[in-house]
């Protein structure tokens, strides 16, 4: 058994609350999966048949309509993509999957095939909890972001994105909240339902506020609380 691999999986989403022994039976189910940046997943309309935890590099999930796409959210070291799959796979038949999910950039990967998730979850009580949380977590960020994208002007939607993001890529410096994440406005724009030059304006409004800081495709969050502030409307 993969002893790294173990520890690292037991840090993973829905896993914290595994035995040893659960998470030895999980890893030895896994195997690793490299998907180059803009490497695709899986596409609409695709069978669902594997989920994934980030070991490295983010995988990005979009909704695909119309031709138009919107972010659904950025997942990076230690989560989970794909998780509602314990749930769905029903007399081992996989779901049809509804969104597009590809690499943001370099991702590795720990894969678990369908049948065997839906294995695991019938016999170990602790993964459906774990995973179940995941899922509700997942839709609470979704739900909270919808309200946001259909009101308010730009920027402050923009300000409650950026922190979301930064409860997960976010690192701490001497100026304030880096975003570990390389992104472009149309990334942003994407996230927020807006085209890419209204994102581009709403940048250049917050950094007018001294309320971030451009650094290549990375951002700074120079005043995290007064972000907050801008993204309530304040």
């Amino acid at each position: 058994m993969e002893r790294n691999r173990v520890g690292f999986l037991h840090r993973c989403a829905g896993l914290g609350g595994l035995a040893p022994d659960e998470i030895e039976r999980v890893s030895a189910c896994t195997t690793v999966a490299r998907i180059a940046r803009r490497g695709r997943v899986w596409s609409p309309g695709a069978a669902g048949d594997r989920m994934l935890w980030v070991r490295s590099g983010v995988l990005r999930e979009q909704i695909v309509e119309s031709g138009r796409s919107v972010l659904v959210g950025l997942t990076g070291r230690g989560g989970a993509v794909g998780g509602d799959l314990a749930f769905a796979y029903v007399n081992g038949v996989p779901p049809k999957r509804r969104t597009l999910v590809e690499a943001h950039e370099d991702t590795v990967a720990y894969a678990i095939k369908g049948h065997d998730l839906a294995e695991l979850v019938r016999d170990v009580p602790a993964l459906a909890v774990g995973l179940g949380a995941v899922e509700v977590e997942r839709r609470r960020r979704l739900e909270q972001r919808l309200p946001v994208l259909l009101r308010g002007p730009a920027a402050s939607r923009l300000a409650h994105v950026l922190l979301e993001l930064a409860d997960t890529f976010g690192v701490r410096d001497s100026r304030g909240v880096i975003l570990n994440l390389r992104l472009t406005h149309r990334d942003l724009a994407s996230l927020v339902g807006i085209n890419r030059e209204t994102a581009s304006f709403a940048i250049l409004e917050l950094r007018a506020e001294r309320l971030v800081q451009s650094e290549g495709k990375r951002l700074v969050l120079l005043d995290p609380a007064a972000l907050a502030a801008r993204a309530s409307g304040g």
